[in-house]
């Protein structure tokens, strides 16, 4: 191995470290200014203790780096973190108080969280309330699960590897049936527009 190769090797590892301890970079200090941004209530909470919503946070910092500090931007990632940390909150009270969302993120807890996104984008019966959530959450909760799954293949975890891989089978097979087929019928009624 040469040194180059090495130094590399280290350095990944290192930043991978930091990261997973929380030690500031230019991205946790991003981070923190979204969570500046946020209101100060439970849901901020929820998503400041979940490892998973924070990456999920990141990412959408690196997807919107075009935008460099704009107020706009640092909203825009406050949103989607605290629309999946509701989330949380609502599939945490279906059981443990305490789970992280990688606890949903697996075949078993499909149902479940199918389960949280209707109540979270209010189900009538008839018709969700806020369809556009129903529609958010179930990209967001996808970007979740392949975060899961990143983050294990680099540990090397193929236990968490493949419940991720497993989750997302059914995310592909049958979530527009359950959640995104009805949310958009909802919106096209709603805006008078017609597929």
């Amino acid at each position: 191995m040469k040194k180059d190769e090495r130094q590399r090797g280290k350095n990944e590892v290192t930043m991978e470290s930091n990261s997973l301890k929380g030690e500031d970079n230019q991205m946790n200090e991003s981070l923190k200014e979204v969570f500046v941004k946020m209101a100060r209530d439970s849901v901020t909470l929820t998503a400041k203790n979940d490892l998973l919503i924070q990456e999920l946070g990141k990412q959408w910092l690196l997807q919107t780096f075009w935008m460099k500090s704009s107020p706009k931007r640092y909203n825009f990632v406050s949103q989607k973190m605290r629309e999946v940390a509701r989330l949380l909150q609502i599939l945490r009270s279906f059981g443990d108080a305490s789970a992280p969302m990688a606890t949903f993120l697996k075949p078993g807890s499909f149902d479940t969280v199918v389960k949280g996104v209707v109540e979270a984008a209010k189900w009538s019966g008839t018709e969700y309330k806020i369809p556009s959530l129903a529609l958010k959450l179930g990209h967001s909760v996808r970007r979740l699960a392949q975060i899961k799954k990143a983050q294990a293949t680099r540990r090397q975890n193929q236990l968490e590897r493949e419940d991720a891989d497993f989750f997302l089978q059914p995310l592909d097979s049958e979530w527009q049936q359950q959640v995104s087929k009805i949310a958009h019928f909802n919106l096209y009624n709603r805006t008078g527009l017609t597929k």
